[in-house]
């Protein structure tokens, strides 16, 4: 249909440019997806996109920097520190992490609209109503995809796509 052939012109114009006329020196292209198992075989020759590398969700240091940023952008109580929110944000993607900052933010302003700051409850209302996006399953995909990939630097993964696990995503590759 309309959106295999959008597609295919994406690719082949992405095909072009990095098979382009003059030599690209010093630049390096960067792609993300959720879905490794579905590029196509001509982006992954060499001189193309020719590295995969798997980032999986972030861990403690690194949810703790996040809720870091979004808390300098709320008045929050003592105890809602960083560390706090990290911890009870295992498993949860960077952008996961955020929207538990946003809904606690949200949940002080519908509970009294002159809130002052957002209090632990808030944090607490919050992460009791949000379920990660990131299941182990989809990690161990991930990681397998990854392994294998590194191993055999081709992309096979026993016929088993992420779409039959499941298909929201742990990160780029």
């Amino acid at each position: 249909g309309e959106g295999n052939r959008a597609a295919d012109r994406v690719l082949g114009q992405l095909l072009s440019e990095l098979d382009g006329m003059h030599a690209l020196n010093q630049v390096v292209v960067i792609a993300a997806t959720n879905r490794p198992d579905l590029i196509d075989p001509a982006m992954l020759r060499p001189g193309r996109i020719d590295r995969m590398v798997y980032v999986g969700p972030p861990d403690a240091k690194s949810r703790a920097e996040i809720a870091r940023i979004q808390l300098r952008k709320m008045a929050h109580a003592p105890e809602v520190t960083p560390g706090f929110i990290s911890e009870r944000t295992e498993g949860f993607s960077g952008a996961e992490v955020v929207a538990v900052c946003q809904r606690a933010a949200t949940q002080a302003m519908e509970e009294d609209v002159t809130a002052e700051r957002v209090e632990q409850r808030h944090f607490d209302l919050a992460l009791g109503s949000f379920k990660p996006g990131i299941t182990e399953e989809m990690v161990r995909w991930y990681e397998a995809y990854e392994n294998h990939t590194a191993a055999t630097g081709v992309d096979n993964n026993e016929g088993k796509s992420l779409s039959e696990s499941d298909s929201r995503g742990a990160g780029a590759v």
